[in-house]
């Protein structure tokens, strides 16, 4: 398997579809407490952020990263720039015939590597 950043239009069209298939999971897995579903993705517009994918998590506040079977697209993950220093891990997912393989362990190492060693946006510091 190999961990790859997000950086062409297919590459977030399958970011966009392994979203889509969690939150479709997320739905299966957990019907009956459809308050909990609206807890936690009422507040998020996934069209929206589907539409806007390399905008939300390309650089330069963030990086997607895709997990490759051949040709094949098996898991993600994202983080996204917060402040200096902080970043938040985002969109991990593991499709359902690639679980038991420790890729989840892997994506979320292989992103926050990545946003250990990245040259984030910087915020400008008010001297008092």
């Amino acid at each position: 398997m190999l961990i790859t950043p997000a950086t062409s239009s297919a590459d977030y069209a399958a970011l966009g579809d392994l979203m889509t298939r969690y939150v479709e999971w997320c739905r299966e897995r957990y019907a009956g407490h459809e308050d909990m579903m609206e807890a936690a993705f009422g507040a998020q517009d996934l069209a929206a952020e589907l539409r806007n994918l390399a905008d939300k998590y390309g650089p330069p506040s963030g990086r997607a990263f895709l997990t490759r079977d051949g040709d094949a697209v098996a898991g993600c993950g994202a983080y996204r720039h917060i402040a200096p220093g902080i970043c938040e891990l985002k969109r991990v997912f593991v499709a359902y015939d690639y679980r038991g393989r420790g890729l989840g362990k892997a994506i979320c190492t292989a992103v926050m590597a990545a946003a250990s060693t990245a040259n984030l946006p910087q915020t400008r510091h008010e001297s008092h």
